[in-house]
């Protein structure tokens, strides 16, 4: 389901992950390392570290074992 904001999808009830935001956390889910994501999305490793630390705080979640299908 869609939210209000463009580009951002509802993941269980009041969360919402940007694009960008899925697309980290299904490589993540894939057991990719953060080097491999950044490399797969042309972004730096730090960056990969901050958007995986939003997810985890958006989704209530400590670890890349807990990330949900998005």
């Amino acid at each position: 389901a869609r939210s209000g904001e463009r580009g951002r999808v509802a993941v269980g009830r009041e969360v919402a992950l940007t694009a960008r935001e899925r697309e980290v956390a299904r490589l993540l889910r894939a057991g990719k390392s953060y080097r491999q994501i950044g490399l797969a999305l042309s972004i730096a490793e730090n960056t990969v570290r901050t958007y995986v630390q939003r997810i985890y705080s958006k989704l209530g979640i400590d670890n890349r074992y807990a990330v949900p299908r998005v």
